[in-house]
């Protein structure tokens, strides 16, 4: 039996003599490695168009004096933390810290 490491997979040939097996399931594992890299470049250019876009794909929150004080309004009518992190674009997180404060 013939054993080839290629990047950290085995592709080994059959024990009954096929020799194209292992030929063949290289091929199969570079086709993936091949899919996997253009799935990445993609999400990547998608991150990409939307940053340059101004449609950010990542929450940059609303930290400042007014957001906060918005926020105790939004708890002293009975809003949910959950509700009041959306509106504010921050983690819930975050809004707990506020009750402590």
């Amino acid at each position: 039996m013939q054993v080839g490491h290629v990047r950290g997979d085995l592709a080994e040939a059959d024990a009954g003599g096929d020799a194209g097996g292992g030929l063949r399931r290289a091929a199969r594992l570079a086709s993936r490695w091949a899919s996997a890299a253009a799935a990445r470049i993609s999400a990547w250019r998608a991150r990409a168009a939307a940053f340059f876009a101004g449609l950010e794909t990542s929450r940059p929150g609303s930290s400042g004096v007014a957001a906060w004080h918005q926020a105790r309004q939004w708890r002293a009518a009975g809003v949910r933390d959950a509700e009041i992190a959306r509106r504010l674009r921050v983690n819930q997180s975050t809004v707990l810290r506020l009750r402590r404060s």
